[in-house]
């Protein structure tokens, strides 16, 4: 239950903040908010609904954005 929980606040801060591995869009703030209410609502099915959601943009915004910054080369 606490990590879940945990989670879901991580959620909710992304979800205040429009940051998550980069620039959150709108639809996707609204997607976020849904799964981190999910996740700190306690139950088996929330946390599982909750965790597919936060994995399924977890995974589309690394695939959107990378793994962070890229080093700058000079020419």
């Amino acid at each position: 239950v606490g990590v879940t929980a945990t989670l879901g606040i991580v959620l909710l801060a992304a979800t205040v903040q429009a940051w998550f591995f980069g620039p959150v869009k709108v639809w996707m703030r609204l997607v976020m908010l849904l799964g981190a209410m999910f996740m700190i609502y306690g139950g088996i099915y929330t946390d599982v609904a909750g965790l597919a959601i936060g994995g399924g943009l977890f995974m589309l915004q690394r695939g959107s954005h990378g793994g962070g910054a890229k080093p700058a080369t000079s020419s």
